[in-house]
């Protein structure tokens, strides 16, 4: 080995370093600043895009973002026009670029904040090419109109933004909206096939029930017949057993009754029989009826016309009464009477109103309103006589009767002080001026 270039080498060890790691680094340099430029770009692309509007009053092929930034770009084109017929017609007008800037209002309502946006920089360029000195360059003299083009891209920067903020809030709302819609569509549609599984359901149980009560009557028949021989213990505890069941059973067919009568409210198959007939009558038949049920109860009438003509469905305005008169027996104390009143109300327009009043728990106010839906019932209300079984319905049918007649159902109570159920009903003589 020559010694002259061993001590050559020892001086200048750095000679053979390999310049790897300068150009590593600087590798490393440049794609760090392209990864950055690329998350920057996908940043911007991705914005534009959430910010672009496809108006619907476009034909259906140009709904597409960017017939919306094609248009934006054409609007500054004819403001710039615009712009020169208003310098050679006037030349002293100062507000040249408000066309511009009418272009990046309109880009920004009819196509969004991305379109308003590039409005907004090819107007500027539009503005700094035809209008500053000198013309048709790019080029600017003076400072002022620096300023003056930085003001207005600022202006339609910030009508961009705006835009943006506004085109977000839209799209919540109009999202908001579908989902609402939607939500109304399903709870639609599970309300119908509610209904029509109750009117199915109803339909099955009411013929077995049916028979049911048709072999509990045989049964019942059969010991009425056996009471003049003597029954040994076995026998009667099964008549009373039979007995049982036999309640129980009517207040099953009543509770199936109820659930067909609301299919038909609901499925708008509910016929009325209209006729003249004297409410003050019938009143008095449903109390004869309630007290042959529940004979140990009081039930008194406190005031009433001779008559109160009126024209309805007899078996309707049966059941409407008698969901009130049910409702007083089960909610209050069996020791206190129930009253009933019938009075006629009005100077023209005359109604009937009958109103039942109950010595129960009374009711709050944000209650009274919501016992008329369908299966509610008040909480903390417990029955005090008579059957527990019942599905909150009966409130529900009594209003739609009355109101499918013309009238009208309310209650009057508080906490602790009863409750007064009342309905109203046109007499004959109004219900004939009202036709």
């Amino acid at each position: 080995m020559d010694p002259t270039n061993s001590q050559h080498e020892e001086e200048h060890p750095e000679s053979n370093a390999p310049p790897a790691e300068a150009g590593v680094e600087e590798n490393w340099s440049i794609a760090f600043v392209w990864r950055q430029c690329v998350a920057v770009a996908r940043s911007g692309e991705q914005w534009f895009r959430a910010n672009s509007l496809t108006p619907t009053w476009l034909p259906a092929g140009w709904r597409r973002p960017r017939t919306g930034y094609v248009l934006a770009l054409l609007g500054q084109v004819l403001a710039a026009l615009l712009m020169l017929l208003v310098i050679r017609v006037l030349p002293d007008f100062g507000f040249v670029d408000a066309f511009s800037l009418l272009g990046v209002v309109l880009a920004a309502l009819a196509f969004g904040a991305g379109a308003s946006l590039l409005a907004t920089w090819f107007g500027a360029l539009m503005l700094d090419f035809l209008d500053l000195p000198p013309p048709f360059s790019f080029a600017i003299d003076e400072d002022a109109d620096v300023w003056g083009l930085l003001v207005f891209v600022a202006i339609g920067s910030a009508v961009s933004m705006l835009a943006g903020q506004l085109a977000s809030a839209r799209s919540a709302a109009e999202a908001a909206r579908s989902r609402a819609e939607e939500l109304v569509t399903s709870l639609t549609q599970a309300n119908r096939r509610m209904d029509e599984f109750i009117g199915i359901a109803s339909h099955e149980l009411r013929t077995p029930l049916t028979t049911l009560k048709l072999i509990l009557q045989l049964l019942e028949r059969r010991a009425t017949r056996d009471k003049q021989h003597n029954l040994s213990a076995d026998d009667i505890v099964t008549r009373t057993l039979v007995t049982r069941a036999s309640s129980a059973i009517t207040r099953q067919e009543r509770l199936v009754a109820d659930l067909l009568e609301v299919s038909r409210i609901q499925g708008g198959k509910l016929e009325l029989h209209l006729e003249e007939l004297d409410l003050v009558a019938l009143v008095r038949d449903c109390i004869n009826e309630q007290q042959v049920i529940y004979p140990e109860r009081t039930i008194i009438v406190t005031r009433a016309e001779q008559r109160a003509m009126c024209n309805g469905d007899p078996d309707q305005l049966r059941q409407a009464l008698t969901n009130y008169l049910t409702n007083a027996l089960k909610y209050s104390p069996e020791s206190r009477p129930i009253t009933v009143d019938i009075a006629i109300e009005g100077d023209v327009a005359q109604s009937v109103i009958v109103r039942v009043r109950d010595e129960g728990p009374g009711l709050l106010p944000e209650d009274q309103e919501r016992i008329w839906g369908r299966f509610y019932r008040v909480p903390g209300i417990e029955v005090q006589s008579g059957s527990r079984v019942g599905l909150g319905l009966g409130l529900f049918i009594t209003r739609q009767l009355i109101e499918r007649h013309g009238g009208h159902v309310g209650v009057d109570s508080a906490p602790g002080a009863g409750a007064i159920f009342w309905f109203s009903l046109p007499t004959v003589a109004t219900a004939t001026l009202d036709q």
